[in-house]
């Protein structure tokens, strides 16, 4: 059995018309009984809640910053950093997103820097839990990937028929995340490209 209690928040600041800083943070308790293993929410988590202890927050307990730049119409940026737990049970804060964007036209843009990974339809808000309808996202499907941004180049188009509007989004570039086991020693790293 697990028991998820969670809470976000957000705020935003504009400074000027040039920048505009927001967050966003989760605190979650997870409970398991579970005397056959741990309860965790990505395959790279060492421990849960369950075997290892009966309560645990660093399954789901984050907090991000982001700070993003709009010089003119064309160019863009923004800069994202994470704290959540690691493969190493801390929770060193980490650099999610920092590109650079150039729209082309309102609807052709190109990205250069580290993006979300855009494996699924909520990859900008994976890791924001208030923006979401569910506690995390669904194990089920988002374990498969549990990398979270790409350090690379995306091009995006975004196609309108009717009242539907439809994105395509083409990228290349290599995501790391590295393997650590209970004891702190690495396994390996996964790449993809």
């Amino acid at each position: 059995m697990a028991l998820m209690l969670a809470a976000g928040a957000a705020q935003a600041q504009e400074a000027g018309d040039m920048f505009s800083f927001s967050g966003f943070g989760t605190i979650g308790a997870v409970h398991s009984n579970s005397d056959r293993g741990d309860f965790v929410s990505t395959l790279y988590q060492p421990s849960g809640a369950g075997v290892s202890r009966s309560w645990d927050i660093n399954t789901d307990t984050k907090a991000g910053a982001q700070l993003s730049a709009r010089f003119n119409d064309q160019w863009s940026a923004v800069v994202q950093v994470v704290s959540m737990s690691r493969s190493d049970n801390t929770f060193t804060p980490r650099l999610e997103w920092a590109n650079v964007q150039y729209a082309i036209t309102p609807d052709f843009k190109v990205r250069v820097g580290r993006t979300a990974l855009a494996m699924f339809m909520a990859s900008d808000t994976r890791l924001v839990g208030y923006a979401n309808t569910w506690l995390r996202p669904p194990v089920e499907a988002y374990n498969d990937t549990p990398m979270t941004n790409l350090d690379g180049v995306d091009i995006s188009y975004r196609m309108r028929f009717g009242g539907v509007t439809n994105t395509l989004q083409v990228f290349t570039g290599v995501s790391d995340l590295s393997v650590v086991d209970g004891a702190g020693k690495e396994l390996n790293t996964n790449h993809i490209r």
